[in-house]
């Protein structure tokens, strides 16, 4: 993108900026009006379909997050969620402003993004194995007005009092994420509130089909859309709990949290799995006895790879096919209908 070349992308009010130019537009060309009542967009913020859904429906003090070996309940999130609340505000963060998140999977993570999304900003995440030039270009492209990281431990301190989320439409940004799937510079993906949900209310549902009593196990990172989804959205939606590990995958590591944390569904991807299953054929404890589920995406699962996978464990990979555009996962196997090889059948929604 040249130097005189611009973006124009819908703040949370509705409105467009147009940045790195000095001309700047309020509003973009009125529409024709449209004859008939009109109907008003409705109100929704993510961060209150989360931990503050759960709360609110008795269960706050239910397991949300397993992190070093202690447990956060859905309480102790929403509490935290609303301390980096309060802490984006005091570091200036208004409604519209983008936060770029370069953090590790902690439960940190989670509580800077809904606490972001519920002011009204628009949370940012970046890849932690970025080079520092991809993360100067993304930074520069967002228009990034904070940049939180694991050394911002402040931003988390325990401020009293409850936030109120920001009167978002089901139609405003909630957050950005950067695709490498076109040629060239990465590119910024436009998240709506609403949708931000969908991956709970289609594959979550009708694939995976998390319940309260699940616990979940990402070997993705909470920075890719597969990995945001896998460790937040979906099961944060259906008030189960997740396990998260700030490292960075290792078979004999994920083995060895699969067996202390006992996770009923896995997520990850081909080249894990294929991993893992090394790992266990050459003698590493493999315990799947707690697994119900094996979810795979990001790239396509050989089928080899799955056949010798259910040979073992007797647990067939669900494989699917999604996009950071999507925002998840659009095309899967389900556990009653599995072909080997292929991506399975589009989810309800799509």
């Amino acid at each position: 993108m040249g130097p005189q070349e611009t973006h124009q992308r819908e703040d949370a009010r509705g409105l467009y900026r147009r940045d790195g130019s000095e001309d700047q537009r309020a509003r973009p060309p009125r529409a024709r009006q449209a004859r008939g009542p009109q109907v008003p967009l409705a109100a929704f913020n993510l961060a209150s379909a989360l931990a503050d859904a759960a709360c609110a429906a008795g269960g706050g003090d239910r397991p949300a997050l397993r992190y070093a070996g202690e447990t956060l309940s859905y309480r102790d999130l929403a509490a935290m969620q609303d301390s980096a609340a309060l802490g984006l505000r005091d570091r200036d963060v208004r409604p519209g402003d983008r936060v770029a998140l370069v953090l590790r999977d902690s439960p940190w993570f989670i509580a800077a993004f809904l606490g972001a999304a519920k002011i009204g900003a628009i949370p940012v995440p970046l890849s932690t194995l970025a080079r520092r030039d991809e993360l100067d270009f993304m930074l520069r492209d967002s228009g990034a007005t904070l940049t939180v990281t694991d050394a911002d431990a402040d931003l988390f301190d325990d401020r009293p009092g409850q936030v109120t989320a920001a009167p978002t439409s089901e139609t405003d940004m909630c957050f950005w994420q950067y695709s490498s799937g076109t040629t060239g510079a990465p590119k910024a993906v436009i998240h709506l509130h609403r949708r931000a949900l969908f991956p709970a209310q289609g594959h979550g549902r009708h694939v995976a089909r998390i319940g309260r009593d699940d616990r979940v196990y990402s070997t993705a990172k909470l920075f890719f859309s597969y990995g945001l989804n896998n460790s937040m959205v979906i099961p944060l939606a259906a008030g189960a709990s997740v396990i998260l590990d700030p490292e960075r995958f290792a078979p004999e590591r994920a083995w060895r949290i699969i067996a202390d944390e006992r996770p009923t569904v896995l997520y990850s991807v081909p080249t894990a799995y294929a991993a893992l299953l090394a790992a266990a054929e050459g003698g590493t404890l493999s315990d799947t006895s707690s697994l119900r589920a094996c979810i795979s995406a990001g790239e396509a699962l050989p089928a080899p790879l799955g056949e010798r996978w259910h040979s073992r464990f007797g647990l067939p990979i669900l494989d699917g096919i999604g996009s950071t555009e999507i925002g998840y996962i659009a095309i899967s196997n389900t556990d009653d209908d599995v072909t080997p090889g292929s991506s399975g059948r589009v989810i309800p929604g799509y």
